[in-house]
């Protein structure tokens, strides 16, 4: 901005400090470890706060996030699972103290679930595939 006075000119000048604050709901930590689907939850509700489980957006990006920094690049279990019925249906997340909820906020590969599995992997691009629970596959708890 520039004020004149009396052929004195003054320039004022105005900062404007923008600060982003993120809020992330849960804490992710990445297992390498490989496990069936059943042994990766008990895993989980053993040493953290059970399988992964994600809400929203910001949950997902921070489960990302967590992917991201362990530079683990394959496809991992989290703690979605299938109770049955209508395979678009029944989507549950099982928490550590056994009860199921149902998920209502979901980033599925187009064309999943496909009927594959009764299990919710997060693949390397991030998105979610129903897979073999009996496969052994690295995993993503809650912290």
């Amino acid at each position: 901005m520039l004020i004149k006075s009396s052929h004195i000119y003054i320039f004022a000048i105005f900062e404007c400090h923008f600060k982003v604050i993120t809020s992330y709901f849960r804490r992710y930590e990445v297992i390498t470890s490989r496990y069936n689907w059943t042994d990766a939850l008990d895993f989980c509700n053993t040493r953290y706060n059970g399988l992964a489980t994600v809400a929203d957006d910001f949950e997902h990006l921070a489960m990302v996030r967590a992917m991201e920094e362990s530079g683990v690049l394959v496809q991992l279990w989290i703690g979605g699972i299938h109770s049955g019925g209508d395979i678009h249906l029944g989507w549950n997340w099982k928490h550590r103290d056994g009860s199921l909820e149902t998920i209502t906020w979901s980033k599925w590969t187009p064309g999943d679930p496909s009927g594959n599995g009764q299990c919710i992997q997060v693949r390397f691009d991030n998105l979610w595939d129903d897979s073999e629970c009996l496969k052994n596959k690295s995993f993503i708890c809650n912290a």
